[in-house]
């Protein structure tokens, strides 16, 4: 499966795996990550490509959803 950086921030890299099929969502400060795969990661692209829409800064945007899946605020 290939994988790639989509997106680098201050504070995270976005990988995405094998054309979408999974990310994951790595936070550069406490060197922690999350992976999203299957009907999870159809969910988050669709989500990412909303806060994009909503013009949002990328590190803004991959905070928010940091939260949103983690359950826990990032440590930035």
């Amino acid at each position: 499966m290939q994988t790639f950086t989509s997106i680098t921030t201050d504070n995270f890299h976005l990988y995405s795996h094998g054309n979408g099929t999974a990310y994951t969502l790595f936070n550069r400060n406490d060197r922690s990550d999350l992976f999203i795969q299957g009907d999870d990661a159809l969910d988050f692209e669709r989500e990412l490509r909303l806060f994009e829409d909503a013009d949002y800064s990328y590190d803004v945007m991959l905070s928010l959803i940091w939260t949103q899946l983690s359950g826990a605020f990032p440590t930035i």
